[in-house]
């Protein structure tokens, strides 16, 4: 039966009714004009994001290349795909060109939804880009502007068996692999974090991944997203990280082992106890057991 509660979208706009003042986002550094919303903000600005995407006539069952700066954009543009009923296609730039450019051969997404770099690569290999018709450029600065406009857009009627997502591996263990996620794989996915990992509302994660920062807003958690640039988390400024988590009271990590070995180091360095962390994923590659023992 199709209906709107299928659309794991609506998890969203749940939150914003239950916990409306609690904070959804909190950005770093690097993103400076990008304010801290909370869930009604957020869910305004998703609202908001949705009327521009319905501008530019990209419509339910589109799949759709979203290609946004790791961060809060990520977050905001495919919830407001969701919302729609289109179909995000998330690959990540940094698996190198010539596999981005077969992810999206192989997906053949009609509409595009990115930065300017997005629309220069387009103009630079047509071909490539020839099966997308639709577009629609994010301009710097923009979120601030889609705060508090427009009325409210209803969630397009979704089966949860329908298609919500493509998401790519990064290729770091072999060629990139496209994962189908239904409506219903999101909604058994944010089950599983409350049921199996006890993840509540009112919890705050360092999401250091913004992919996995799609599950937050569902379960009424805070997404502190840290000045780190997740394509290149080797560079990343330990203290950076290791700094939020105390200010912010994070009671939950998703990482890399090289974000985990980060923090693990600068709090022995600093010899600083993480007292509020109730949990630590990693995930992306190996995991030696002396990180365990360390983060322990």
């Amino acid at each position: 039966m199709t209906n709107a509660g299928g659309n794991v979208a609506i998890h969203l706009s749940q939150t914003a009714k239950n916990t409306p003042n609690q904070l959804a986002l909190v950005c770093g550094a690097k993103v400076p004009s990008f304010p801290s919303l909370s869930f009604a903000e957020l869910d305004q600005v998703v609202n908001r994001a949705v009327a521009e995407l319905v501008k530019a006539n990209i419509e339910h069952g589109d799949k759709t290349l979203l290609f946004v700066n790791p961060g809060p954009g990520l977050i905001i543009w495919a919830f407001a795909l969701f919302r729609l009923g289109a179909i995000p296609v998330v690959i990540d730039p940094g698996m190198g060109i010539k596999s981005f450019l077969s992810c999206i051969k192989r997906t053949k997404p009609r509409a595009m939804v990115g930065i300017s770099k997005a629309f220069w690569l387009a103009h630079l290999l047509p071909g490539t880009f020839r099966c997308v018709k639709r577009r629609y450029l994010v301009r710097p600065g923009h979120y601030g502007n889609i705060v508090d406009q427009g009325g409210q857009n209803p969630l397009k009627p979704t089966n949860s068996n329908d298609l919500a997502a493509i998401v790519f591996t990064s290729g770091s263990t072999g060629s990139p692999k496209g994962v189908r996620y239904l409506h219903r794989n999101f909604d058994a996915q944010i089950d599983a974090l409350h049921s199996v990992f006890g993840m509540e509302a009112g919890e705050v994660d360092l999401t250091t991944l913004p992919i996995f920062g799609l599950f937050n807003p569902a379960l009424g958690i805070t997404s502190v997203l840290p000045e780190i640039d997740p394509r290149h988390p080797a560079l990343a400024d330990p203290k950076k990280i290791v700094s939020p988590i105390f200010k912010h009271n994070v009671t939950s990590v998703f990482a890399s082992p090289v974000i985990g070995k980060k923090i693990a180091y600068a709090c022995q360095a600093e010899n600083l106890k993480l007292t509020n962390l109730r949990r630590f994923f990693m995930a992306g590659a190996p995991v030696p057991p002396t990180l365990v023992a360390n983060l322990q």
